[in-house]
């Protein structure tokens, strides 16, 4: 019994250095809560249609309303699922589910967004961009 209990609880020294190095699991936002005056709202993140730096503040736009936060688009940006939102340009995260299109403009990229709005891609972000197109 003795034997039993004690090859249950020994690890062997190489899988326990495996275990202490994996990586802890990523949980991003699935809903995130915005102020709308006196009242925060509930909204949900696939709702976000595109994110907008202003300052140290950032404008989260969705079909209905657009909300401010007093949070800064890099700090979001962390929070966001990178297979769902992609930072176009310093100023901008986009919601891929959301993108009409994106059209080329002489040498550069222009993502279209619902209501026609139109958002250059910056240089710096083109490559992550690109790697979407087939």
């Amino acid at each position: 019994m003795k034997h039993q209990l004690k090859s249950i609880h020994a690890v062997p020294p190489l899988e326990a250095i495996k275990i202490a190095h994996l990586p802890a699991p990523v949980f991003y936002l699935q809903r995130v809560l915005v102020d709308n005056g006196k009242r925060l709202v509930n909204l949900a993140i696939d709702a976000i249609i595109y994110l907008k730096a202003d300052r140290e503040y950032t404008w989260i736009h969705t079909a209905d309303r657009t909300y401010l936060t007093a949070h800064g688009i890099s700090y979001i940006e962390k929070k966001l699922d990178p297979a769902l939102f992609i930072r176009i340009h310093r100023s901008y995260i986009v919601n891929l589910q959301h993108v009409k299109e994106i059209r080329r403009d002489h040498t550069r990229l222009v993502v279209t967004l619902p209501n026609n709005v139109e958002v250059a891609v910056s240089r710096n972000y083109m490559p992550a961009l690109k790697q979407l197109i087939l």
